[in-house]
């Protein structure tokens, strides 16, 4: 699941446009590592913990070389899964939150240049046509169809 589409099913679930969510969803992508910089610990109950680590500083082997190189100390971020995310990943159940139980009802979208703000009507100027398998097709062997 990429971006566009966590966006869109957690609109689905709770009735907020998805514009709105996917503010939300940068901020979280803000807020969280830049509270994992400063050294603290964020915590979603349920769902899990953000935290940073401190790594020592080792000795490795080039595995090309077989040379031996030092790794420099270094602070890594570090995601614990919490119990209800654990057992649901294993295959048991995945309780809906009480927040999500109503059934949500979405707005109508507006449509454009309507100043009392009616409903959007599915409605189709034209049926779309693909173009023909024929000579013409094969003559543009790029992939792109000819305007």
């Amino acid at each position: 699941m990429n971006r566009r589409e966590l966006c869109d099913q957690i609109a689905l679930q709770t009735g907020v446009p998805v514009a709105q969510v996917d503010t939300v969803i940068t901020g979280l992508t803000y807020v969280i590592p830049a509270a994992v910089k400063k050294g603290d610990r964020v915590g979603l109950v349920g769902f899990g913990t953000f935290e940073p680590v401190q790594r020592n500083a080792r000795r490795g082997r080039n595995p090309r070389t077989g040379a031996t190189v030092k790794i420099k100390a270094r602070k890594v971020p570090v995601f614990r899964a919490g119990t209800p995310f654990k057992e649901a990943v294993a295959g048991g159940r995945l309780a809906k939150p009480a927040a999500l139980q109503t059934t949500v009802r979405r707005p109508a979208a507006k449509v454009r240049g309507q100043a009392g703000g009616g409903t959007a009507k599915a409605t189709s100027t034209r049926p779309r046509s693909r173009p023909a398998a024929g000579a013409g097709a094969r003559a543009n062997q790029s992939g792109r169809r000819k305007r």
